[in-house]
C-alpha cells in the first residue's frame, strides 16, 4: 500500500445508493439503505458501505439509525473519529463503524489492523470518509452513499 496520499489516485468506485428523505425521517433511509445492503452482505464478506459527504450531512446519524434497525449490541458509540473504529454484534453479525478523517497515511489503516476488518470477518464495513484512501477497498464489494443536505432534506446518492 503507498504510504502517503497521492493527489492522482483512482476515485472509489462501487454500487450507487440513491434516496431522498426528510431529516426527521432518517428511519426510513437508513431502512432503504439496509434494504440493499441485505440484499449483497451475504454474497462476499465484508460489504464497504462507503459514506462520503461534508462534514454535517448526516454520515453518522445515517450509521446511527441502520445500526439500532440491525439490533446492534450495546449503545452507539458516536462517530469513531477519533478511536477509527467501533465494533457491534448485529443480526447480520460483526459489523464495524470506522471513520477515516483523520487518517493521514495509509500507514496509520495498516496499523490499525484494516488489513484483519477487510478478510471476511466482518459483514459490514460503514466507513466515513472513505474516499480518502480508495486503494485500500480494491476488490472489496462497495456499496457508495454519497449524504448531501438542502433546507430540510437530506439526499443518500
Amino acid at each position: 500500500m503507498p504510504s502517503k496520499r497521492s493527489g492522482s489516485k483512482k476515485p472509489l468506485e462501487g454500487l450507487l445508493f440513491t434516496q431522498t428523505y426528510a431529516e426527521t425521517d432518517i428511519e426510513s433511509a437508513a431502512q432503504g439503505l439496509l434494504r440493499e445492503i441485505k440484499s449483497r452482505a451475504i454474497k462476499r464478506k465484508p460489504l464497504v458501505v462507503s459514506c462520503v459527504g461534508e462534514m454535517g450531512a448526516g454520515k453518522s446519524t445515517l450509521i446511527r439509525a441502520c445500526l439500532k434497525l440491525l439490533k446492534a449490541d450495546g449503545d452507539f458509540k458516536g462517530s469513531p473519529t477519533y478511536a477509527l473504529a467501533h465494533e457491534y454484534e448485529t443480526l447480520l453479525g460483526r459489523v464495524a463503524h470506522m471513520d477515516w478523517y483523520r487518517i493521514e497515511t495509509s500507514d496509520e489503516l495498516e496499523n490499525m489492523g484494516m488489513r484483519d476488518y477487510l478478510s471476511g470477518r466482518y459483514a459490514v464495513l460503514f466507513i466515513e470518509w472513505s474516499d480518502r484512501f480508495p486503494e485500500w477497498l480494491k476488490g472489496c464489494t462497495i456499496l457508495l452513499v454519497a449524504l448531501a443536505h438542502q433546507n430540510n432534506l437530506r439526499s443518500l446518492s
